[in-house]
């Protein structure tokens, strides 16, 4: 018995295909944990949305058979967000936004700078930090436990697709 290759397979053709497609669906897993992660910090913390806004992720160019994405945020304060902290002495001017955001949303009026309500509610945040540290609200685990089988399956989705547009089917 024997058989005979009529169309040779383009193997480089299907890889491609293959890398193409995983470049877009760990692009779009990577927006749906960052979704998750902006979510999390509006949800779970009374914030200004500075830090929601400086999340970013990015696809980063393919290496041989990898593809991988990174997810971070630019706000220099994101780690002390993200993970716990102990007690330490933080710039009593860091309080300020947070007060006035923090006064707004629990009375309903907005605490004007410098008034005595605005002063207190920013001295009471410092001294919280300097006995008790801060206690994280960990955005990036939670939208990695919560949605990481989401985008990995937008992943194989994307991959499959792609292989099965260049195959024809």
């Amino acid at each position: 018995m024997s058989f005979r290759i009529v169309n040779k397979p383009d193997f480089n053709g299907l890889a491609r295909a293959a890398i193409e497609g995983g470049v877009k669906g760990v692009r779009q897993g990577l927006n749906i944990l960052q979704r998750d992660a902006a979510e999390t910090i509006r949800t779970k913390r009374f914030a200004t949305g500075q830090l929601a806004q400086s999340l970013h992720s990015e696809v980063l160019p393919p290496d041989g058979d990898n593809i991988m994405g990174v997810m971070g945020a630019e706000a220099p304060y994101a780690p002390f967000v993200e993970y716990d902290t102990r007690p330490h002495i933080a710039p009593i001017g860091a309080f300020n936004g947070w007060a006035t955001v923090k006064g707004f949303r629990s009375t309903g009026r907005s605490f004007v700078r410098g008034s005595v309500a605005h002063s207190s509610l920013a001295k009471a945040g410092w001294i919280a930090v300097k006995t008790k540290g801060t206690k994280g609200i960990h955005f990036m685990k939670h939208a990695y436990e919560e949605k990481g089988n989401e985008a990995q399956m937008k992943v194989a989705e994307k991959v499959k697709g792609e292989i099965s547009d260049y195959a024809g089917n």
